[in-house]
């Protein structure tokens, strides 16, 4: 075997060699640049919307959620129903909610009050059940919310979330 033999033999396995680190770089930063598709929650529908400041304080929103639009993880709806401030008084509200789905159980959307106080709402869904935090920045004022599909149970036809307590047999 010449020199010359192993040079090229070389240079074609450093080629080869080369050309799969390429390849495996490319396949990396594509891979990188496509975050994996999260499952999209169903959420389109009406729900019961509890907002509540812990005991001592007083604070409520209580009403309606619709959610009308949902699309790549982006949703959109209404509110309507009634915000209690600290003195118990009640006010009825309607305002325009925009959220996003963070993971494949949790959201996080938000709401201006018309006293202008943007009420961010960050929660996980539990089947037909979505709980977690509400924030009112400016009023510097939290609690938690609790947010329950309307339907019968029973309705085969009622979209269902994914559950996080394991199924009994």
């Amino acid at each position: 075997m010449s020199i010359f033999s192993r040079r090229r033999r070389g240079t074609l396995a450093g080629f080869g060699l080369g050309a799969a680190l390429i390849a495996a770089a490319a396949g990396c930063n594509a891979a990188a640049d496509v975050a994996p598709k999260v499952p999209t929650l169903i959420l389109l529908g009406t729900w019961q919307y509890n907002g509540l400041q812990p005991v001592g304080f007083g604070s409520a929103f209580i009403g309606l959620v619709a959610i009308d639009s949902l699309a790549d993880g982006n949703f959109t709806g209404a509110f309507e129903g009634q915000i209690a401030d600290s003195l118990g008084v009640r006010t009825q509200a309607t305002a325009v909610i925009t959220g996003q789905q963070t993971d494949s159980i949790s959201i996080r959307f938000s709401f201006v009050t018309p006293d202008g106080d943007t009420i961010v709402n960050t929660g996980f869904l539990d089947v037909d059940t979505l709980r977690g935090e509400w924030l009112n920045r400016r009023a510097v004022a939290a609690g938690s919310f609790t947010m329950v599909r309307e339907g019968k149970a029973d309705d085969p036809n009622a979209p269902r979330g994914q559950s996080l307590r394991p199924r009994r047999p």
